[in-house]
């Protein structure tokens, strides 16, 4: 995404949320989905490509993930 945005030009903070959230499938369109509805009662906000970039990365991404790779790699030896 970040490439097709720099290719791209100017795109608008916003129209870079509803560019990226059509290219989601899978699990990633369903939890897409269940903060569309958060955003429509107000629960949170996702205005920018950053704020979806760390929402995403929150929810799909452990946050010890090297921590787990690396003990993995260890295991092998």
């Amino acid at each position: 995404m970040e490439q097709y945005f720099k290719a791209s030009g100017t795109i608008s903070k916003e129209t870079k949320v509803t560019l990226a959230s059509m290219h989601l499938s899978d699990d990633t369109k369903l939890w897409w989905r269940s903060k569309v509805n958060d955003i429509q009662n107000g629960q949170c906000a996702i205005d920018t490509w950053k704020d979806l970039k760390k929402e995403l990365r929150t929810y799909f991404f452990p946050e010890n993930v090297e921590f787990i790779a690396r003990r993995k790699l260890l295991k092998l030896r």
